[in-house]
């Protein structure tokens, strides 16, 4: 009876406000009309439509189209801004009812190369109108500009923003991090769709899956609206695909490129298209986009325990690691991506869409890994080396095949009702981690050796052999076991929004919004895990699988396993007597439902000049997850399950002032929140003795204070320089700790779960700088400059390793203290070349027990070079050099600052031909 009674008090109030709505719009006028460029009749994104003298401005949508209502009769000037093009000025005599106006802007930059205009000047311009435009503080890159850089994937495309650094896996980027905020704590949306996300215990969307193929822009808001998605502590980013209405022209698109990696040795290849057109006198848009691209890579690494000060059996004293490791990878990564929309206008004041998008990369992958470890009974410990005379060697080797997926669907339209605008959808994103193959296979050393290490002050320790049996003879390996693993991992996300906008035809008051949204979530995963019982003979030794052809980069001289063993496993699996690892098999089995409603209203107001936008969101979260417990003294495996159900108000305020068209003053306070992680959450539970680790189903979401004040200046006549200061004061961390209590069954008991902990904040620069650089020489005048950089300074307090331990106090995790990127562009007579380098500072990656196990990623800086060719206006050819340098991956442990990993991944090149049709 309560949801029926709350649906029949939302129709009431829908048609109330319609029908006032009807009453007032028969007194007032409606101007609109659809801005383009007059080069090409492109339409544009972005631009400023202000009535002069009055309060009442807009900015053109997809397609170049803009809508104002609630105007005064009579004649009025209708002044048209875009940055890069010069400015329009129309005089217009307004009538009741509606009123069309279209405008041709012509570019601004006449002195400029043909090819400059059609080149990144337009992706440049683009964005940096959008941005202009935006309500919040937003940073934006156009698929014009993510053309013109060598990113082969969204996060990589983000990372040439400013305050944006990304995680690498295997050296291509995949999550992203903004303002050095945890990506966990993003909100990533697809057309505005929410996405899945596929990884087994975590909320961070891997943007890896997205090729930037399938991408019209990116969009990347500091600030959110009460309108937005409340989970956003970092920030909210909404990726656009393309659209047909993006063109009045038929769109057709086609590309194909070689890729080569320097440490894998091969060519790979990638083709992507586009398809475009209009129907209907322009009524009926289609378009669609596929990418699909195989690349052969790798990596070479060393890894470290964490290094503790010991004291040697000859008096000795200095660090030491008890286990070193060498790895190498080898993979082979197909990525396919396909947008498609359907778009129907059957009038100015309608719009309904149909959207979908299939993104995916299958990883099959080598890893051999070598572990020296259980180092024991140590001597001639100095600064760059010490003797470990006890030590176990390990060589295993990884076959795994893995599937990320991420897919997402809506369908919605937009409604014009005189005075009033009507926005609903209804969403579906899934994702999956489907692993179907992981092999693992182990020998172990017959003995114990002695091993002496040296350069251990450095990133590339190496051993020398002093006791026992030779560790390069394979017949010295004994066969220690295979474990087969099949894992699915999946997230499901649906839902339903609606947002009604009213415009009123007054001074002050500009419009008011409501609305609401409904999302379901689900988050399951599924392991299944075999160890084998007996083995056929041929694998008792290693001599029999001894790989013949390894990189072997720094010189081990050990024996690898070789990839053929996977295949004798196959055919040979009944020997091996496979069953079924029961506990392994369950504990990380679990289910998450997520429930969110969520209610926001805002005002929009003109004081003096100054917008003002402030409102409230409230979301309300109802959880529950159930999971499988293990007792390992008796043998019980048994279900667990536990629910939540919790409110949190999110207020917000954000005001802007506009200094002529050019420039922009923001200033913005409100309050956002993110949910824990699910692995944090779930309720298994692992019982030994009166020792107990668990996840903790009560832990409360983070939440965060933030203040941002920016400015920006748009430049004449193509570029910006901006400021932002932002400050974000953040609760409820969420840290592992030992607490001693009572646990069901077990009694009193010492518990390691998580917990909310103590506060941190972070504060923040970003600047950014970027122009054409038109006025130097005839020689020069096509270049242009682009940059920017990122200071912050940032504390947390971190719980102690178990209860009632003090506080310490480290950097925000994720957080670099400055992040820059800066790149020189040559753009005239079809050439372009672009230096592009980019820059992050170290960063706490995770917080150990104690400080000697917090984990710090080292710096990294990138260069990479993109060359093109402009033939004529259908044919560009391209090649790009990536990570020129062979810059590698460095971490280190915090208080020794000794090697944890190097990894290294080479450069490579891509090359290729584009025809726009």
């Amino acid at each position: 009876m309560k949801h029926r009674r709350t649906r029949r008090f939302l129709l009431f109030l829908g048609l109330t406000c319609g029908l006032w709505a009807q009453l007032q719009a028969q007194d007032t006028a409606v101007l609109g009309g659809r801005v383009s460029a007059a080069s090409d009749g492109l339409p544009l994104e972005g631009v400023q439509v202000t009535i002069d003298r009055l309060s009442q401005s807009a900015s053109t949508g997809r397609g170049g189209r803009y809508q104002l209502s609630g105007l005064p009769t009579g004649t009025v000037r209708v002044l048209f801004n875009y940055v890069g093009l010069a400015e329009v000025s129309r005089e217009v005599a307004l009538r009741a009812g509606d009123n069309r106006l279209d405008v041709a802007m012509e570019w601004e930059v006449f002195e400029l190369d043909a090819f400059v205009v059609e080149g990144s000047a337009i992706g440049q311009a683009r964005a940096l109108n959008l941005q202009r435009s935006a309500d919040t503080l937003s940073t934006i890159v156009s698929a014009d500009a993510i053309g013109r850089f060598p990113d082969q994937n969204a996060a990589e495309a983000l990372s040439r923003l400013p305050g944006i650094s990304v995680e690498r896996d295997q050296g291509e980027g995949r999550f992203v991090v903004v303002r050095g905020i945890d990506p966990n704590l993003n909100s990533v949306a697809l057309d505005g769709v929410k996405l899945a996300s596929p990884s087994a215990g975590e909320r961070a969307t891997l943007l890896d899956t997205i090729p930037t193929d399938t991408l019209q822009s990116i969009e990347v808001f500091k600030s959110t609206l009460p309108s937005q998605s409340g989970d956003s502590v970092g920030g909210y980013i909404n990726i656009r695909t393309p659209s047909a209405f993006d063109d009045d022209a038929r769109i057709l698109r086609f590309g194909i490129q070689g890729n080569y990696s320097d440490l894998a040795g091969d060519w790979r290849g990638k083709v992507n298209g586009a398809f475009g057109q209009q129907f209907n006198e322009g009524k009926v848009g289609f378009m669609i986009n596929a990418s699909y691209e195989e690349r052969e890579f790798g990596s070479d690494n060393k890894e470290a325990d964490p290094w503790t000060v010991e004291e040697g059996g000859d008096g000795s004293s200095g660090y030491i690691s008890e286990a070193i490791q060498f790895r190498e990878y080898d993979l082979v990564r197909t990525r396919t991506g396909i947008s498609a929309n359907l778009e129907f206008k059957p009038s100015p004041e309608a719009y309904y869409f149909l959207r979908g998008s299939w993104n995916e990369y299958e990883d099959t992958e080598i890893r051999h890994r070598m572990i020296l470890e259980d180092l024991e009974d140590f001597r001639e410990i100095e600064n760059d080396t010490f003797i470990a005379d006890t030590a176990v060697a390990v060589r295993e080797m990884k076959d795994r095949t893995e599937n990320m997926r991420i897919m997402a669907a809506s369908i919605g339209g937009e409604n014009q009702i005189g005075q009033l605008k009507v926005d609903y959808r209804l969403s579906y994103s899934k994702a999956e981690e489907d692993t179907p193959f992981d092999l693992e296979t182990v020998y172990e050393f017959t003995e114990d050796v002695g091993l002496r290490f040296t350069g251990t002050s450095g990133d590339l320790p190496a051993h020398e052999q002093l006791t026992g049996p030779s560790l390069t003879d394979p017949d010295n390996y004994d066969f220690d076991g295979v474990e087969l693993a099949s894992q699915l991992v999946g997230e499901t996300d649906i839902s339903g929004d609606v947002k009604l906008t009213y415009d009123f035809n007054q001074p002050t008051l500009r419009s008011v919004s409501f609305g609401g949204l409904f999302r379901t979530k689900e988050k399951t995963s599924d392991l299944e895990v075999f160890k084998n019982d007996d083995n056929p003979s041929q694998v008792d030794t290693l001599s029999g699988f001894v790989y013949a052809n390894p990189r072997d980069t720094y010189r081990s001289g050990l024996p690898y396993i070789s990839p053929d063993f996977s295949t004798f496993f196959r055919d040979n699996r009944a020997a091996f007597a496979m069953e079924r690892d029961e506990v392994d098999s369950i504990l990380e089995d679990f289910r998450s439902d997520e429930d969110v409603a969520a209610g926001f209203a805002m005002a929009t107001l003109d004081l003096a000049g100054w917008q003002l936008i402030a409102g409230v969101r409230v979301e309300n979260t109802r959880f529950k997850t159930s999971g499988y417990s293990f007792n390992d003294d008796r043998g019980d495996i048994f279900t667990v399950s536990a629910s939540r159900d919790y409110t949190d108000v999110l207020p917000g305020l954000h005001l802007r002032k506009d200094f002529g068209a050019d420039s922009v003053l923001r200033f913005s306070v409100n309050k956002t929140l993110s949910r824990p992680n699910f692995e944090q959450t779930i309720p298994n539970a692992e019982i030994e003795g009166d020792e107990v680790t668990v996840g903790n189903p009560l832990l409360d979401p983070l939440e965060s204070f933030n203040v941002d004040l920016s400015f920006e200046r748009y430049l004449r006549p193509l570029g910006l320089f901006s400021a932002a200061v932002f400050y974000k004061e953040i609760d409820n961390f969420i840290y592992e700790q030992v607490i001693n209590g009572t646990f069901p069954g077990v009694g009193d008991a010492e518990i390691t779960t998580f917990r909310n902990g103590p506060s941190g904040s972070i504060l923040g620069l970003e600047l950014a700088y970027q122009r054409q650089l038109n006025f130097l020489p005839a020689a020069f005048d096509g270049m242009s400059f682009y940059s920017n950089l990122t200071l912050v300074d940032s504390e947390a307090d971190v719980l102690g390793p178990e209860e009632g331990d003090p506080t310490r106090e480290v950097p925000f995790i994720k957080q670099s203290d400055w992040i820059a990127n800066i790149a020189l562009t040559y753009e005239k007579h079809g050439i372009f070349a672009r230096l592009a380098y980019s820059y992050r500072d170290d960063y706490l990656d995770e917080v150990g027990e104690e400080s000697i196990e917090d984990r710090y990623i080292s710096n990294f800086g990138q260069l990479d070079l993109s060359l093109a060719y402009t033939v004529n206006q259908n044919v560009t050819v391209f090649a790009n050099w990536v990570n020129i340098t062979n810059e590698p991956l460095r971490a280190n442990w915090d208080v020794s600052g000794r090697l944890s990993q190097f990894e290294e991944y080479g450069w490579s090149v891509n090359a290729g031909l584009k025809l726009v049709f």
